[in-house]
C-alpha cells in the first residue's frame, strides 16, 4: 500500500512506522515475531482488565496513538539517514545512498515533518552530519 503525506508525495517508511505501532499497541514489542504480534491481552467483553476500553494495552486514547504513531514515523526516517550516511563510503553504493539521503532531507525539510516532530529540520539534518564526522 502506498502512503502519500500532505505535500503528496510517497512515504515508504509510513507502512513501515505503522505496522510498527500496530504492533506496539496490541502489546506486543518492537521486535516481536510474528507468535507474540498475534496475541492479545488478556480480557473480555465483560469487563475483565479493561477490556474493550484500551486499558489493558497501556492505550489511553486516539492522541497517544497518533503521537506513537509520528514518533514512529521519525525514528524509522533517522535510522534511514543514518544508515544512507554509512553507505557513502562504498563507491558501489554511493550512488542509491545519496539518492535516499537527498529523499530523508526532503522530508525532514516539509511542513508535514514540522507536524510530527515539532522540531527544526534543518537542526535535525546538522545534528545527523555531525554524527558520521
Amino acid at each position: 500500500m502506498s502512503y502519500r503525506n500532505r505535500e503528496y508525495y510517497a512515504d515508504p517508511t509510513a507502512a513501515l512506522a505503522i505496522r510498527r505501532a500496530q504492533r506496539e499497541a496490541r502489546g506486543a514489542g518492537p521486535r516481536a515475531g510474528k507468535k507474540e504480534a498475534g496475541k492479545r491481552p488478556e480480557g473480555n467483553a465483560a469487563g475483565n482488565k479493561g477490556a474493550g476500553t484500551g486499558q489493558a494495552r497501556g492505550y489511553s486514547g486516539p492522541r497517544e496513538g497518533w503521537e506513537a504513531l509520528a514518533g514512529a514515523v521519525v525514528l524509522d526516517a533517522v535510522g534511514e539517514y543514518r544508515e544512507a550516511r554509512a553507505q557513502l563510503r562504498y563507491p558501489a553504493r554511493r550512488k542509491r545512498a545519496e539518492a535516499e539521503i537527498g529523499r530523508l532531507e526532503k522530508f525532514f525539510r516539509s511542513q508535514w515533518f514540522a507536524g510530527l516532530a515539532g522540531i527544526d529540520g534543518e537542526a535535525l539534518i546538522e545534528r545527523l552530519r555531525r554524527e558520521n564526522e
